[in-house]
């Protein structure tokens, strides 16, 4: 008989790592499926709206700026040396609480005016978008964006509450609570779909999020409460210059970096070869990178961990679980990639309609291998984040200068010329240079002189 522990230990993975990778998974079947039922409920003119508005509101990691990760790894690092006892108190040095009481004020503050200046600006860009073009429905469409920028800065508001809650090692709990609002988020938006609610199922999503984090919020967060109403030592600091800005800074160009690069491929193929192949190959990227976001479960699981271990100079099990959830990571991702090109493969020699969907298999091949390439390169960034270091900022700078310089100029050669280039720029320069540095970390936590060879 299968029971809990007998899936654990075949997937090599506890509880929190399950709870991310079941979450990872159903977000690709929802994500499928979602694929499938947009053609067939919105208008080609309500599609275009639909993916705009996502593109426009994926503009919220200019104002999170890292910092969710940051408050992680620095939550991490205080509660190793603390217990939580059955009350939801914390027991310890008291520098330690008193630190953690400072991380939530400062929170709590930061989120307060980024998810306000959020909403400004967005909302004013998308009404003067809204406005420069002509649409029926207006005030529908109006309202609609409106609401949806108005959950979404809501969200970004709790969200710094989830990341203190992983800190203080309740991956799994965020994991099944993000889960939860996941799945009735997804009936809710195909429910809009089936009664022709139209883009009104842009809101399902948000919506349920806001609601299911502030009711786990106010079921689980009685520690977070409890820190934030503690009376605190004058003489405890936090230096958000000193400590968090020196790192956010980084991380954020980081991010914004790869924010770039990751969403240019498919304007870029809109405007040099239509539609029809903007589609294939933006469907071709979201399945592969549906991938690699389920096989990196098992390294952002442990994020914590890493950061605990490091507070605690525990380097031997440091460098243990990084390869111990690196290994069950990068051949997950091989195993499921080869899968897919092996399954397209099979489809194309029956003539499957739905091949006609997904651009042709040798740039199948291409995406697949950069992705893999990806995964090493992100497995071992989360491991050197851990310090509460961004040594990736000149290499993210660097590879996001060179992407979107060279997919401009060799995309008008051809679709696989410009996939191409960019699978060779991953395997030729972001790849041995992350390799350089995270050997520069890993040594670094070799404090008995082991030798290591990676």
């Amino acid at each position: 008989m299968w029971d809990v522990k007998s899936v654990e230990r075949f997937f090599a993975a506890d509880h929190h790592i399950l709870s991310v990778l079941f979450f990872r998974g159903w977000s690709v079947l929802a994500g499928s499926l979602t694929v499938i039922f947009l053609p067939l409920s919105l208008s080609p003119v309500e599609q275009g709206y639909y993916f705009t508005f996502v593109s426009i509101i994926g503009l919220q990691v200019f104002f999170e700026l890292g910092l969710n990760q940051i408050i992680m790894q620095m939550v991490s690092h205080e509660f190793a040396h603390l217990v939580e006892d059955e009350r939801a108190t914390l027991l310890g040095d008291k520098y330690h609480i008193d630190r953690l009481t400072l991380i939530a004020l400062f929170v709590r503050k930061w989120y307060l005016i980024a998810s306000i200046i959020f909403a400004t600006l967005i909302s004013l860009l998308g009404i003067l978008a809204l406005k420069k073009n002509e649409f029926n429905g207006s005030t529908n469409l109006m309202f609609i964006w409106i609401a949806l920028v108005a959950l979404t800065a809501i969200n970004l508001r709790l969200s710094p509450y989830l990341a203190m809650m992983e800190g203080m090692s309740n991956v799994g709990q965020v994991a099944r609570l993000r889960v939860i609002q996941s799945i009735l988020g997804y009936l809710l938006l195909w429910g809009v779909f089936y009664f022709k609610g139209s883009l009104y199922g842009l809101l399902a999503l948000p919506f349920t999020s806001v609601i299911c984090t502030c009711y786990f919020l106010k079921r689980h967060s009685q520690t977070l409460r409890w820190i934030s109403c503690r009376e605190l030592n004058e003489l405890v600091n936090l230096n958000w210059l000193k400590e968090i800005f020196p790192l956010q800074w980084r991380i954020a160009i980081s991010w914004i970096s790869g924010y770039f690069v990751f969403n240019l491929f498919t304007p870029i193929v809109f405007l040099y070869y239509g539609s029809v192949e903007a589609g294939r190959i933006g469907l071709a990227l979201s399945l592969f990178s549906s991938v690699t976001a389920v096989g990196m479960s098992w390294v952002n699981a442990k994020a914590p961990s890493f950061t605990m271990y490091i507070s605690l100079g525990e380097n031997e099990k440091l460098r243990n679980l990084f390869w111990v959830v690196f290994h069950r990571s990068f051949f997950f991702i091989i195993f499921v990639s080869i899968l897919v090109i092996f399954s397209v493969a099979t489809l194309d020699l029956f003539n499957a309609r739905f091949i006609l969907r997904l651009p042709s298999l040798n740039i199948l091949i291409v995406i697949a291998l950069a992705n893999i390439i990806n995964s090493v390169v992100f497995s071992m960034a989360t491991f050197m984040r851990a310090y509460k270091e961004e040594p990736m900022l000149l290499q993210s700078l660097t590879m996001s200068l060179l992407v979107v310089t060279t997919i401009v100029f060799v995309g008008k050669a051809s679709l696989f010329a410009m996939m191409l280039s960019y699978m060779l720029l991953t395997l030729a320069i972001s790849l041995p240079w992350t390799i350089y540095l995270f050997r520069k970390y890993y040594l670094r936590s070799n404090r008995v002189n082991e030798y290591h060879s990676i």
